[in-house]
């Protein structure tokens, strides 16, 4: 009848529902079964069956073309400046769902208020029926004054998704729930977490497996072999600044987890030290093996390679291979004693046991170091503190995302990187449930609790 903005989704809906009587009005003798005041409505259904997509926006284009021009008046002078043809067009088009992007200042808040009062206008919806929506207090204060002097609209309702959530809450439980101060301020959040970690060090599994945390899952591992150039492998190691437990900046995850299992073995090492002959000349660098044991005189290079003893795709294979086999001839030239690890024991999964291994087949004495001075150690290079910043915005995004433990350690299960989210669940389980009773003992909730739970 072209009176109103066919959707998408109740055409896809209606002719999948007569699929049948579609059929029978394609026959070209439909019109002798059908009673002649019908034959009108016949004339409209019938160009919808073929290119029914390409029909249905030739309509809607000519209903929002009339509606544009029965409603020129209003969309001209409903804000302080004339609404653009797409604010417009956002204003008449009717799927179930209408998806508007702009950039800050170009008018969302102006195509808000132009629809609002287009709905009432045109008789497409009574002001009770509408419910307008801003993230931020201050847009939906803006939002409700101009609906008041724009459109003189009373009845209207508009809201923050708080303040909605809030009043769903309070009408379903009868009472008015109170905000907690953590809620509105950063810092103490962070302050309670941090105080809960501090406090769960003293239990010894905690201890443990924060300890395990900072010492295998510090970092996102990444394989060299899953970049294709030294400049996106380069952004990773610059994103995540590998420090290992002594503090030194490494040039790989598996450097770093070398590092730091001879750390807290309490094996004494130097990073990238130069080699007790001098090698350099005028094409060629000192040569810098990736650790030294001064204890021993022995020396660790970490090859990246797999088990085909091929490198990384950004690497020049024939050189490094070349660079290997070097090495291997000067250490024995000069009998340097000489430990191999490589790539492919890190996928493994079997790196520092392999390390461990070698080590004690070459007489290395492991002195452990006690929990409490790797805590100390972490303590002093502010990775604690850093880790309680990272648990508090983890509590922040699992709170907003309304999930369960269950639910979070399942999804940690599936990620790539399956072994450090679920050591990160269960360091975050505690931590949380401490902060949820908080909640319950001052009888409070936080503002995603106003989501989650309205």
């Amino acid at each position: 009848s072209r009176k109103r903005y066919i959707r998408h989704a109740m055409a896809d809906h209606w002719f999948n529902r007569h699929t049948a009587l579609a059929s029978g009005f394609r026959r070209p003798d439909c019109l002798q079964y059908l009673p002649n005041e019908l034959h009108t409505d016949y004339q409209y259904v019938r160009p919808l069956l073929d290119n029914t997509h390409e029909q249905i926006a030739r309509l809607n284009q000519a209903f929002i073309d009339r509606q544009a021009q029965q409603f020129k008046a209003f969309f001209d002078q409903v804000e302080a400046n004339p609404l653009t043809e797409a604010q417009r067009n956002a204003c008449i088009i009717d799927e179930q769902h209408n998806l508007v992007l702009a950039g800050a200042g170009t008018g969302k808040t102006s195509t808000m208020i132009g629809r609002a009062g287009y709905l009432i206008y045109a008789g497409l919806a009574k002001p009770e029926q509408i419910l307008m929506l801003a993230y931020a207090r201050k847009a939906a204060q803006e939002m409700e004054e101009r609906i008041q002097s724009k459109l003189g609209i009373q009845n209207l309702t508009v809201k923050t998704f708080h303040a909605l959530g809030l009043d769903i809450i309070s009408q379903v439980e009868g009472t008015m729930p109170a905000i907690d101060k953590m809620a509105e301020d950063d810092t103490l959040r962070a302050a309670f977490v941090d105080s809960q970690i501090q406090s769960l060090l003293e239990d010894e599994r905690y201890r443990s497996r924060l300890l395990t945390y900072f010492l295998r899952f510090a970092y996102p591992y990444k394989s060299q072999f899953n970049f294709k150039s030294l400049g996106d492998y380069n952004a990773y190691i610059r994103e995540n600044d590998i420090r290992t437990l002594q503090g030194e900046l490494v040039k790989s995850y598996e450097e770093c987890e070398i590092a730091n299992f001879l750390y807290r073995q309490g094996i004494a090492y130097q990073y990238e030290a130069n080699y007790q002959v001098n090698t350099s000349g005028p094409d060629y660098r000192v040569y810098q093996p990736d650790f030294f044991l001064p204890a021993y005189g022995i020396y660790i290079e970490h090859f990246a390679v797999n088990e085909l003893n091929q490198t990384p795709p950004f690497i020049n294979q024939e050189n490094y291979l070349a660079g290997m086999t070097w090495k291997r001839v000067l250490h024995a030239k000069y009998q340097t004693p000489l430990i191999e690890t490589y790539s492919y024991l890190k996928q493994q999964g079997r790196l520092t046991e392999v390390l461990s291994e070698k080590l004690r087949a070459a007489g290395v004495q492991f002195q452990p170091l006690p929990q409490n001075e790797l805590l100390n150690q972490l303590n002093q290079l502010g990775q604690v503190s850093e880790f309680s910043k990272l648990m508090a915005q983890i509590l922040s995004l699992f709170k907003a995302a309304y999930l369960s433990i269950k639910q979070l350690v399942e999804k940690a299960d599936k990620h790539e990187d399956q072994e450090r989210m679920r050591a990160a669940a269960h360091l975050f389980e505690p931590i949380y449930q401490a902060y949820q009773q908080q909640l319950r003992d001052n009888a409070t909730i936080d503002f995603d609790d106003m989501i989650g739970r309205a």
